[in-house]
């Protein structure tokens, strides 16, 4: 039984010969159809005997479909006239099939009862997977796909996953926002949640639980990038890492460690009080001036986390005090 339904299958074996792989046709009621009549669900599985001192007969699902998104999904095959659901609780693979022997293998899905996405090829294993996008008014909710052949290689396991994924690496409660955004996301620490972008800045913000002050400037997140985010209060910074693949976005926060702040700064200049001023140059403005007294070292990041990354120094006590050099 698979979903509450009982499938059946007829086949004629040949006890007297090894058989190579071979299609059978199973055959259940089903959930639902696009026309709303009740038709009956077929999928062609793969059926292999072994003959030793006994008869065996092997049965593989061409595709093990996997849920981790945490929301329910609908599959429709293509060529099909039924929608077969795929809840998020259910703990093991669905097994999956086509109605038919040969054709294309692509399904069209949905979540969060959006509209059906595009048709996805499900036989691309090893190709590093994919991303699947389901409209829903106006809203585009992000899938990530992964296809691997299992170790018989009758089947592939289809993995699908929230795109966009947020970890917690800090010691923490952190609370995170999309800008142009009334939505805010809990993350405990050592957690880490599904993350469904509204797609409205391609930029977010950070707040540690422990900090009264506002959450951090806001920074991208739909590339790749390593950067500290300068923080107020008794925790000065957090870093976020955001990692990119053909099915994954993966935005990492960690605590501060040595070497990521992207510059040090040293005043080595042996005369007294020869501050030296340093910033960040984005477009045409520019970021919080710092100034870094002789003889002392100051860590830099960047004050505008989201903009053109530039940093400049300039002397102040100098001649030329309003000459600015920027790298």
């Amino acid at each position: 039984a698979q979903l509450g339904r009982e499938w059946s299958a007829h086949a004629q074996l040949n006890p007297n010969k090894d058989s190579e792989l071979t299609d059978v046709k199973f055959s259940a009621a089903a959930e639902q159809s696009p026309g709303g009549k009740p038709v009956n669900m077929t999928m062609m599985f793969g059926l292999r005997l072994l003959t030793t001192k006994s008869v065996e007969a092997f049965i593989y699902a061409p595709y093990w479909m996997v849920n981790k998104t945490g929301t329910a999904l609908q599959y429709k095959a293509n060529g099909a006239t039924w929608v077969m659901s795929h809840e998020s609780t259910l703990k093991s693979a669905l097994l999956f099939g086509f109605p038919k022997r040969g054709g294309k293998r692509k399904i069209r899905l949905r979540a969060f009862d959006s509209e059906w996405s595009k048709l996805v090829p499900l036989d691309g294993a090893g190709s590093g997977g994919g991303k699947i996008e389901c409209k829903k008014n106006g809203r585009i909710y992000e899938l990530g796909l992964q296809v691997k052949l299992t170790h018989s290689g009758f089947s592939q396991i289809v993995t699908f996953s929230p795109y966009q994924i947020v970890v917690n690496k800090t010691n923490e409660k952190i609370f995170i926002r999309e800008d142009q955004s009334d939505q805010t996301a809990v993350v405990d620490a050592g957690e880490w949640i599904p993350f469904w972008s509204e797609g409205k800045s391609g930029t977010m913000s950070v707040k540690l639980a422990s900090a009264d002050e506002p959450e951090s400037r806001k920074f991208l997140f739909n590339g790749v990038h390593s950067t500290l985010l300068e923080l107020k209060g008794e925790v000065r910074g957090v870093v976020v890492q955001v990692e990119l693949s053909v099915s994954s976005l993966i935005v990492t926060f960690s605590p501060y460690f040595v070497g990521s702040a992207p510059v040090r700064v040293e005043n080595r200049v042996r005369k007294k009080d020869f501050s030296l001023a340093i910033f960040q140059r984005d477009e045409d403005s520019l970021g919080d001036i710092i100034g870094v007294e002789s003889g002392t070292t100051r860590m830099f990041t960047w004050s505008n986390p989201s903009g053109k990354r530039l940093f400049c120094w300039m002397f102040p006590q100098a001649e030329n005090a309003a000459k600015k050099y920027c790298h």
